[in-house]
């Protein structure tokens, strides 16, 4: 029978991991924005709008993410070689809408609190890794990163402002203002291990 070289023999490690959430989180307040802009001479007591705090309108929360799934796994590959992944995709954080379609006048001016909601966030990152030996209990890890690899664009500071008809500018509501962070990026490294 003929022999098997060791890396054919060896089983190959998959760990995963995926987390999802959920979320619809409402909030009220004492401070209410629609009040402010609608009676400016409300200085001394802003907010104080209805007659009772369960009166007051409820609104998303800023951080009410309806959809988020996290997912990260690890494949062992022969000659001390791992692959590993991290991956986010999130359903889009609401932005609070100001609309003075109707004007600023009292009772014109609407404040629509989180109403408004982001594109989507997506990332996938990449990540492989080679342990050397050189003798002993040292090894050497050299790494080779790849962080949002689909280069896909995240956006934020949505332009929340609707401004009075027949203002022309109003093709920019909802429009992105810019990246929450760079494209597709690469990154290389090495570490030092010792092994006890």
């Amino acid at each position: 029978m003929k022999p098997v070289s060791p890396c054919r023999l060896r089983i190959l490690a998959i760990l995963r991991t995926i987390a999802f959430a959920a979320t619809a989180a409402a909030q009220n307040s004492t401070g209410s924005i629609q009040g402010a802009v609608r009676d400016q001479t409300d200085a001394i007591l802003p907010g104080l709008d209805f007659p009772t705090v369960e009166a007051y309108p409820r609104y998303p929360t800023p951080s009410e993410e309806r959809h988020r799934v996290v997912a990260s796994g690890i494949l062992g590959l022969p000659w001390d070689t791992r692959v590993s992944t991290f991956i986010t995709y999130g359903s889009g954080l609401p932005y609070t809408i100001t609309d003075a379609s109707l004007g600023f006048g009292p009772n014109q001016l609407k404040v629509l609190r989180n109403e408004g909601r982001a594109d989507s966030y997506q990332s996938f990152d990449l990540r492989l890794e080679k342990t050397v030996g050189f003798g002993g209990p040292h090894r050497l890890g050299l790494v080779a990163e790849v962080f949002n690899a689909f280069n896909h664009f995240n956006y934020t500071d949505y332009n929340e402002f609707i401004p009075p008809r027949p203002e022309v500018n109003g093709a920019n509501f909802s429009q992105p203002g810019r990246l929450m962070e760079p494209g597709r990026r690469f990154q290389f490294g090495r570490q030092l291990l010792v092994l006890t």
